[in-house]
């Protein structure tokens, strides 16, 4: 891993980090379309631009927990007394460094006169949103480190023990109280007695 990749990897927040490695395996954008109501929902399928199908499928199956983070965070369990429905996208737009989820919310409620033969009458309210969830400040870029991102490519995708000077700069996070660099010295640690 090269000092490039591992800044991509570790400065700023987790939207940030996620945003350098799909920038790094050369993607500009990745479209994630989800729905969701009455207590489930997930997602529908996926698309990366420009395509890159294997690179993107490898990618998705790591990483799905922090792609699909901004739809668990914006709508929870999908909860609801069964009258509510959602559409939506969630984009990460590694070009432009932004992540922002948007769709269409739609609620079902029914109406009656109160007589007796009545059928009651469905109403339906459809009502479009858009959430910026991150956009990086260029000129004022987060230079604070987070390992999380850089801990799990690690562990999914080189499967190596990083290079050694990268390798101190995570022990000395370590030795800090960084959760996930601890979290990387047990994965080296683990690799030693394999």
């Amino acid at each position: 891993m090269n000092k490039d990749l591992f800044d991509k990897l570790t400065l700023g927040n987790k939207y940030s980090c996620v945003l350098g490695l799909i920038e790094s395996i050369g993607i500009d954008r990745i479209e994630i379309e989800y729905s969701g109501g009455g207590d489930s929902g997930g997602t529908d399928g996926y698309e990366a631009f420009p395509a890159k199908t294997k690179e993107l499928k490898d990618f998705y199956d790591k990483f799905e927990d922090y792609l699909i983070d901004p739809m668990w965070s914006k709508h929870g369990s999908f909860a609801d007394d069964g009258t509510y429905s959602v559409n939506g996208f969630i984009v990460w737009d590694a070009k432009n460094k932004s992540v922002y989820i948007e769709g269409t919310d739609t609620n079902y409620s029914y109406f009656s006169s109160g007589e007796e033969d009545e059928e009651e009458e469905e109403v339906v309210n459809e009502e479009a949103w858009h959430d910026s969830i991150f956009e990086e400040d260029v000129d004022n870029p987060n230079k604070d480190r987070i390992f999380s991102i850089l801990v799990h490519y690690v562990e999914n995708i080189s499967k190596n023990k990083l290079p050694p000077d990268q390798h101190n700069f995570v022990l000395l996070a370590a030795i800090a109280g960084d959760e996930d660099a601890k979290e990387y010295i047990r994965w080296c640690e683990n690799k030693k007695e394999e």
